[in-house]
């Protein structure tokens, strides 16, 4: 358990698959709450619908940007993914950017 929460506040993207069948159980409630503490950007919490509508998913997870297992909804979470990583690689090479320009 503790590489996985070691793992988990690293991520800057975690996704939740849900089903009819684990829409209601405990477990996917509190790891939903796991990933949603230790990913700062709630925007970068998304569920996956699958099997079921996003109008389904009751509270408090229709609070996240759910979308459908779809062709439309897989790409804005591939969207989602891209834009998480990117927005780190700028951060990462204005650091090595900026110290560099510092030396001279």
């Amino acid at each position: 358990m503790p590489k996985l929460v070691e793992e988990l506040s690293i991520s800057r993207v975690g996704l939740i698959v849900l089903t009819p069948d684990n829409l209601k159980k405990e477990w996917i409630m509190f790891e939903a709450g796991a990933i949603f503490a230790k990913i700062v950007e709630s925007a970068r919490v998304r569920p996956i619908v699958f099997g079921m509508e996003v109008a389904d998913v009751g509270l408090p997870l229709s609070y996240l940007q759910c979308v459908k297992f779809s062709r439309e909804g897989m790409l804005k979470v591939v969207k989602s993914i891209n834009s998480a990583v990117e927005k780190k690689r700028v951060q990462r090479i204005w650091k090595r950017f900026s110290t560099n320009g510092s030396r001279s």
